[in-house]
């Protein structure tokens, strides 16, 4: 019996790193709520022409 021939494919590795890239003050010095959170990543985002991912560690 012969078994027919697949050829091999190719995959992408892609590598994500995570960098700081830069700071900045926030001058009420606490997220008091959701929307407090929301000017903040406005600030950072504004007008992005691309997929922005961010997070904020908070202590509580």
């Amino acid at each position: 019996m012969e078994k027919n021939h697949v050829p091999a494919k190719r995959v992408d590795i892609v590598q994500v790193k995570l960098v700081r890239e830069k700071m900045m003050l926030y001058k009420e010095r606490r997220i008091r709520s959701p929307h407090d959170a929301y000017k903040i990543f406005q600030d950072l985002v504004g007008d992005s022409d691309r997929e922005v991912f961010a997070i904020a560690w908070l202590r509580t």
